[in-house]
């Protein structure tokens, strides 16, 4: 087993680059996503009883987006809200077999950068280095990326979810991350970060609004809850 865990975490850090600690983490991710699927599968038999599988089948799109959404979130707490390199380090000592100790987890107050890359490189007269810095594009790409699955799924499971109000949610999100980054993890913190990720969630919400211009069927199955069902049935009842 440890043989082949080694390939896998041979590859994946020579070939996979910024998604490195993402990939790592992945096992964890699809394990609580499991486990999700099945707990709530449980509660769901146990309060629809006969009319469990019809609720499921008509709630279906529904449960699979609150199932990423709850990936999505177990992903960002594994790769925002550990120290860097923090899975790729898990993985070593699972294949050397040597005990995770503390040390791979330093708490400390990383002082944050206030001031966008983009301000810093227009302030040093050099704004072409970057747009030639490959890993600075990529580390904004990245960010906006990571928080697109968040703002297309919000307006899906809250029927009041609008443009503002998902942008000051997603903006909220990576405020507290940052902060958490800044005092507790050692993690460099930075206001790129959260505006790469308020863009990403508000570019999510735009795709949920061509969503919904392009497949308005597939976006009302999308927003129909196993409780709004059950509601339904209970009212009728």
């Amino acid at each position: 087993m440890r043989p082949f865990l080694g390939k896998i975490h041979h590859w994946i850090y020579a070939k996979t680059g910024a998604f490195d600690n993402i990939l790592f983490s992945l096992p964890v991710v699809l394990a609580v996503m499991i486990i999700y699927w099945f707990v709530r599968c449980a509660l769901h038999r146990h309060r629809f009883g006969a009319e469990y599988k019809e609720i499921r089948r008509r709630s279906l799109i529904n449960e699979i987006i609150r199932l990423f959404l709850v990936g999505w979130l177990v992903g960002i707490v594994c790769v925002t809200l550990t120290p860097s390199a923090f899975w790729d380090i898990i993985w070593r000592r699972m294949i050397d077999g040597e005990s995770i100790g503390s040390e791979i987890w330093r708490f400390s107050f990383e002082k944050p950068n206030l001031i966008p890359c983009l301000a810093y490189y227009i302030d040093e007269g050099h704004l072409e280095w970057l747009f030639h810095s490959k890993s600075v594009i990529v580390d904004l790409a990245v960010n906006v990326a990571l928080f697109v699955p968040l703002g297309l799924a919000l307006p899906f499971l809250c029927k009041k979810a609008s443009l503002l109000k998902t942008a000051i949610f997603g903006f909220a999100c990576s405020f507290l991350i940052e902060l958490i980054q800044c005092f507790i993890v050692n993690r460099d913190s930075n206001i790129d970060d959260l505006l790469c990720n308020t863009s990403g969630t508000v570019i999510g919400y735009l795709l949920y609004l061509l969503i919904k211009r392009l497949f308005a069927g597939f976006t009302e199955k999308g927003k129909t809850s196993a409780n709004d069902l059950w509601k339904d049935h209970t009212d009728r009842a």
